[in-house]
């Protein structure tokens, strides 16, 4: 349907069909949810804790601990689930679970005898406990983003939000600081294998891993969503008309409006000091004191964006 290379509305827009000009971008929710395509080394790690759930799952066990986290993964998720590829949204509560319970599945599966022996593996641990922190941040992102009456405004700027976060977290793991990562710097500190000299070359190699991990994460996001960061400053003049200047609104044109008289009518509306203290005494920003006889471009435009914006949103989430 809408196909950044086939499509429909992509075939509208190639063929220069339409009226007013299209704006083509995928659902920005379902977006999120393609950036989590992890690396190799961590997909092995989600892919064997799955079969370590289902094999838990699938004993009758008395520990009270185990009994609740069983029961929780029968009451929020399907049989046929763990049997499949898990969806995004539930690996990183699997995850966090999982790591929470670390030793009691340890001893369990010991007692066992069975053949997991990934569970002796420092490196698999290490690299779960970041997996689960990961995800508890894209969980967290995924949550911001769901809901009703959610602006694009609002929904976009989570998305800049948590790209610059991953820059700070690859800036924060290359000097050795993983205080962003909970999980994962609870396994630093009590294992202290960053601060043994023998194990310099794995512990190198776990940060290769890891600065892997945030950059594709980084780069998976930048790639699916710059057609929102094309639409930035029109997302900026929605929520607030003083943020924006003459310059930055040019890309408003492609909601085929009148430029000229948009930009005459911001100029007016900048430097009206009444209207920009209601502006601000106003936690909504939805701009009610707008005279339609002064500014009929200004509200048409954000009255068209917002409908339109919103409606592909609900349609396609």
């Amino acid at each position: 349907m809408v196909g950044i290379n086939s499509g429909l509305v992509t075939g509208l827009i190639k063929n220069k069909i339409g009226k007013p000009k299209l704006i083509n971008f995928h659902c920005i929710i379902h977006q999120e949810n393609l950036t989590c395509k992890f690396p190799n080394d961590f997909s092995v790690v989600m892919n064997k804790t799955i079969k370590i759930v289902n094999f838990i799952r699938a004993r009758d066990l008395n520990h009270r601990k185990f009994k609740e986290f069983i029961s929780e993964l029968n009451s929020q998720y399907s049989d046929f689930m763990f049997h499949t590829e898990v969806r995004w949204l539930t690996k990183g509560k699997v995850l966090e679970r999982f790591f929470s319970l670390r030793e009691e599945i340890k001893l369990f599966i010991h007692e066992q005898k069975t053949e997991f022996p990934e569970i002796n593996s420092l490196a698999f641990w290490y690299k779960l406990a970041f997996l689960a922190d990961v995800n508890q941040s894209l969980n967290i992102l995924q949550t911001n983003l769901q809901g009703e009456n959610k602006l694009i405004t609002h929904m976009a700027s989570k998305i800049f939000d948590f790209e610059e976060k991953l820059k700070m977290y690859i800036e924060e793991v290359s000097e050795n600081d993983f205080s962003s990562f909970p999980k994962f710097d609870l396994m630093t500190k009590k294992n202290t294998i960053f601060s043994d000299e023998e194990n310099l070359t794995d512990v190198e190699t776990l940060k290769s891993q890891l600065l892997v991990l945030l950059v594709t994460s980084k780069n998976e996001m930048n790639s699916r969503f710059n057609d929102i960061k094309n639409l930035r400053n029109s997302f900026r003049f929605i929520e607030n008309p003083w943020a924006v200047t003459t310059k930055e609104i040019f890309e408003i044109y492609i909601m085929n409006c009148n430029i000229g008289l948009l930009k005459s009518e911001l100029i007016d509306l900048q430097k009206d000091i009444t209207l920009k203290d209601i502006f601000n005494d106003e936690s909504d920003g939805n701009n009610s004191n707008l005279n339609e006889g002064n500014f009929r471009a200004i509200l048409k435009y954000k009255a068209k964006d917002i409908d339109y914006l919103k409606n592909h949103l609900e349609s396609e989430s």
